[in-house]
């Protein structure tokens, strides 16, 4: 048992190096782990749009490099931010903030900035062997109860389990993506009386140059965005409009500000 587990050193790190210490000794020693609830998190999922047919100009070693230089630039932001890197699948990015270790109701705002650093981060980003190439990305985020636990003895995983979850997904695969920006849906559980919030169904134009007036804003739920006002109003929101989720209906959304003025007053954030 011992010497499988010096040969898989991975096992202990669990897709990153913040898990508590008892559930490694614990999968050191070969013991279950028993499942953990949590009743606020926030869940963020990423994809790179297109990433089959950018992928298909690459040789298979160039897509590793490719990848291994983009996701640098997320596990950097995540190091300076309470979120926890849970795993990536190909081109797909998931990381939460509220576990293991519980924070209250900050997760919103660890998630909010962690995406704001990280669009401005890709603004400069370069394929080095396709510098012509400019990289969409979508970027999809909900908060709600979720159970995390690690599935597995052989090659253990610690995974997320719930509604969240697979609403987090959703989000991502509604969100657009246009080169040089990322757009977060964010959806929250958050029960908090919701007022002086309203808007109609919207529609985002693109110019037809790859740019859209919605550029470098962070796509958000009303519930997420009363959450945000309510705990920390630095941030500001603007109105998208009602969209129509599949599985979930319609859900009113909103716009995370990234402009000039909003980079002052959230600068303590990020």
């Amino acid at each position: 048992m011992l010497s499988r587990w010096r040969l898989r050193p991975q096992c202990f790190l669990i897709a990153g190096t913040h898990i508590r210490r008892q559930i490694a000794e614990k999968l050191r020693l070969g013991q279950a782990i028993a499942p953990e609830s949590f009743d606020s998190v926030s869940i963020f999922f990423s994809d790179i749009v297109s990433f089959t047919e950018l992928s298909s100009k690459c040789s298979p070693m160039q897509v590793v490099d490719f990848l291994n230089e983009f996701y640098t630039v997320f596990d950097s932001k995540i190091e300076e931010r309470d979120v926890y890197k849970v795993e990536t699948i190909g081109d797909a990015y998931l990381c939460v903030s509220g576990l293991p270790h519980r924070n209250g109701t900050d997760h919103i705002k660890e998630i909010c900035s962690m995406s704001v650093t990280i669009l401005k981060d890709l603004r400069n980003f370069r394929i080095m062997h396709m510098p012509t190439e400019r990289v969409m990305i979508r970027i999809g985020v909900h908060t709600g109860p979720c159970v995390a636990g690690v599935v597995g003895l052989a090659m253990p995983k610690y995974c997320l389990f719930g509604d969240t979850v697979n609403t987090a997904s959703r989000m991502e695969s509604n969100g657009k993506g246009e080169p040089t920006r990322v757009e977060c849906t964010i959806a929250s559980t958050y029960t908090s009386e919701i007022g002086g919030i309203s808007g109609g169904c919207a529609f985002d134009e693109d110019d037809g140059n790859g740019s859209s007036d919605k550029a470098g804003k962070v796509h958000m739920s009303e519930q997420a965005a009363v959450l945000l006002a309510d705990k920390y109003p630095e941030f500001r929101t603007e109105p998208r409009g009602e969209v129509i989720i599949k599985g979930k209906g319609v859900m009113s959304t909103f716009w995370l500000v990234i402009d000039d003025e909003s980079d002052s007053q959230m600068s303590q954030y990020i």
